[in-house]
Order: structure tokens, then sequence, then C-alpha cells
């Protein structure tokens, strides 16, 4: 099968001992392949973790669609989530516990502040009204790209009830802007235990720096 190389940058969050790399790349245009190209990426990414070919990774479908490793690999202890919005996908590797990740774009017909009302906690509900136009808006861009995360992470559809302050204890979140666009980004980490050791993630190529390019056979 022909390989090619795919452009990839890796960021690596840290906090309190957790560790994440969240990997960036951009997809085809073409709807019908980009499922196909995430996969190959994400297969690509998850061999470098495991010493293994991009064609022993095998995939099975979890709890509310939510991809995990199967096969050989199953128990390697190695979590990941993706999440693709318009034509850029974040994948997220761990070895601390379930990982949830999301990317959302600005919708500028979207109803933001309908839906804050519908689904948001009277806290995030407050946070948002002592902001006023596009500050309201970016944070409310940036609160459900948290509550998607974190029910990525745990499995749980978004209209459950993550995202309330009472809910935070045991979790490690990371919310950004992506670079030149109009989005926001999180990571959220549901903690199995306390973080001791050395849980640090080795893919192959560089050590884990903050930000680091690679070019990845899919």
């Amino acid at each position: 099968m022909r390989q090619s190389g795919a452009e990839m940058e890796r960021l690596t969050l840290k906090r309190n001992g957790a560790e994440v790399d969240v990997w960036s790349a951009s997809l085809p245009s073409m709807d019908e392949r980009r499922q196909s190209v995430a996969r190959g990426q994400l297969r690509a990414i998850l061999a470098g973790y495991l010493d293994a070919s991009p064609a022993e990774i095998v995939f099975q479908i979890g709890r509310h669609g939510k991809p995990v490793l199967a096969g050989p690999h199953g128990a390697a202890g190695l979590h990941f989530n993706l999440s693709h919005s318009r034509d850029q996908v974040l994948y997220a590797i761990t070895r601390n516990g379930p990982v949830g990740v999301d990317l959302q774009h600005r919708q500028p017909r979207l109803p933001w502040r309908g839906l804050a009302r519908r689904f948001f906690s009277p806290a995030e509900l407050r946070r948002l009204r002592r902001l006023s136009g596009r500050a309201g808006e970016r944070e409310f861009y940036r609160l459900w790209a948290r509550k998607e995360a974190m029910a990525k992470a745990a499995g749980r559809p978004i209209l459950s009830s993550l995202g309330r302050a009472e809910e935070m204890a045991g979790w490690r979140l990371w919310s950004w802007q992506p670079e030149g666009q109009d989005a926001a980004a999180c990571v959220a980490l549901a903690l199995l235990r306390p973080v001791v050791g050395d849980h640090r993630l080795a893919p192959a190529g560089p050590g884990a720096v903050r930000r680091v390019r690679h070019r990845v056979a899919v």
C-alpha cells in the first residue's frame, strides 16, 4: 500500500504530573474522505506510541460511539480521542486516564445565547452575562468545547450535567484558541488515580516538547 507523509503538529500539555499529547492535522475538503483519512492518521500516531505498525492498530466502538483500542494493544493503557471541525482535526493521546478532546469553530448564525440558557449551569450563565459582544461568544465556545471534551472523556452524552463546577474534582482541563483559527479547543482528562511516578509519553521521533512538527507516514 502506498504511504504518504502527513504534516502534523504535536502540542504537549502538562499539569500537576499529568501529560497529554495533542496532535493537529488537516483533512481533505471532501466529506466522504475525511473519516478514512482521520482513521489513517490516528493509526499512524498510535503506532508510534505502541511500537507497532499502523496496520496492527485495531479499534472497537465503546459507549456512545467512543473508539477504543482492541486486540493485542487493548490492554496497553493508552487512551485517545479525536475531534474534527471543518478541515482541522485534533488527536489527544495520554496514559493518565480517559481523555476527551473537542474543537469548535465559530458558526456566525448559531443561537449561542439560547443554547447557553438551555444547557449551561447557573454559574456558567453568570460568567457569560459579565461579558459582552464577541467576548461573550468566545466564552460560550470555550465552555461548550469543555463540556464536549468532558462528556467524551467520560463516555457520556453531551446533554448530561458535565461541566458544572461541582464535578471538576478529578479532572485536568486545558482550553485554548488554536493559532490562526476562529475556534475553541479543549482537552479533558479524567484521572483514574493520583498521578505518581513517570507517566510521560514516548512517541517515535524527538522527545516530548511543548510544540513540534512531525511528518507521519499514513
